[in-house]
């Protein structure tokens, strides 16, 4: 299974540079800015005491607990939705730690070396997702790469309890997934799902769904990469797979909960907004590959970084690859302002709030991973 992500991958070559690594100069191009409520010390203390009720500390480990309240992760989401209501700001932390935490626990625990146990839970939000969406083809069709890292038995075991969930789901429209769940991010999952089903629009609900789907789907190659170790077959293949597994576009679409927008299929699948969304996610995913290079290959010698790719597939050293994706980054820079402007000037008047709340989370995004991301690694690393 694995062999077909990384198909004609070359062996990973982590070779220690010659030279210290190196982070490039940039200077970057927005300012920075937070959410006045984050301020709040009893806004915070309301985020620590939720965070708390995980145990993040017993149930995954003390570290990943230490570096959200080290590194201030609940803190991201204000430096991206950065004028969103008190009650938006809270829930956007919510999920942001819930990512973290899912994500941190595929990076760096036993878990993400190991596809099937990173399986289970990702089937079980899927089910959570689909029970208000049970004959969607979207979510039908993406669902098969999770069923087909099981095999035989098993394989038949799981398709015939997901019919049994979505058969169930359909005799029960408007209802959330009623199922006892015992992992606990799953239950977080759930918690912040029920919130977005009972408020937001049918629309809305299924363009999340469908983004959350294809970061699930991406945090599965990752760890299938992880796993046996092998290199992208080239920098365009690594940079179509890093799409995929980055959380970006998920917090894009976020915007129209968070600030209460109702943002209609028709204008945020425009060929100008994809556009945008794109190259949002290529710029901060490529900064983060900067920014943890030493932390993720050095250290850690994760195979999946647009850096090693550069480097391996140009034959360039580290610092050299650094400076490479740094000027790759200024050229989608580029690509976003000119389809900002484009976007801009197909939009109805209506919708020119949403797009400036769009373009602000957009650019907030990227600053938030560069003014963050030097010291979060540095945390990791030391």
């Amino acid at each position: 299974m694995a062999t077909e992500v990384v198909a004609a991958a070359a062996e990973p070559r982590f070779a220690m540079p010659t030279q210290p690594y190196r982070l490039p100069s940039y200077s970057p191009p927005y300012p920075v800015v937070i959410n006045p409520h984050f301020s709040s010390t009893v806004f915070r203390e309301r985020i620590d005491r939720w965070l708390k009720q995980l145990k993040v500390d017993t149930i995954f480990s003390p570290k990943i607990y230490k570096m959200l309240v080290d590194m201030d992760v609940s803190g991201l989401p204000a430096r991206i939705f950065t004028e969103a209501s008190e009650l938006g700001l809270e829930w956007s932390c919510k999920f942001f730690l819930m990512l973290w935490i899912w994500d941190d626990t595929l990076d760096s625990t036993d878990t993400g070396k190991s596809p099937e146990a990173a399986l289970s839970p990702l089937l079980e939000v899927h089910l959570m997702m689909m029970w208000s969406f049970p004959d969607d083809p979207v979510l039908r069709t993406r669902l098969e790469p999770f069923l087909n890292h099981l095999e035989g038995p098993a394989r038949e075991e799981k398709t015939r309890h997901v019919e049994s969930v979505l058969a169930e789901a359909r005799t029960k429209p408007g209802t959330v997934y009623p199922k006892p769940i015992l992992d606990i991010i799953c239950n977080v999952y759930l918690e912040l799902w029920k919130d977005v089903v009972t408020t937001a629009s049918p629309e809305f609900c299924l363009r999340l769904a469908h983004y959350n789907q294809q970061w699930f789907l991406g945090i599965l190659k990752e760890t299938e990469n992880r796993k046996f170790k092998t290199l992208p077959s080239s920098i365009e293949h690594y940079i179509e797979i890093r799409k995929g597994s980055s959380a970006v576009p998920p917090t894009v679409v976020l915007v129209d909960f968070v600030y209460g927008l109702n943002t209609p299929d028709s204008w945020f699948y425009s060929p100008e907004m994809q556009r945008i969304v794109e190259a949002i996610n290529d710029i901060v995913s490529w900064h983060n590959d900067i920014w943890s290079f030493k932390r993720e290959v050095l250290v850690e010698k994760d195979s999946f970084n647009m850096v090693l790719a550069i480097s391996v597939h140009r034959k360039v050293s580290y610092n050299e690859a650094a400076d490479i994706t740094l000027r790759m980054i200024y050229e989608r820079i580029a690509d976003l302002e000119q389809a900002a402007r484009e976007l801009e000037s197909v939009s109805p008047p209506e919708y020119m709030h949403n797009f400036d709340l769009y373009m602000l989370t957009g650019y907030q995004a990227h600053m938030t991973d560069i003014s963050n991301l030097c010291a979060i690694n540095n945390w990791y690393i030391s």
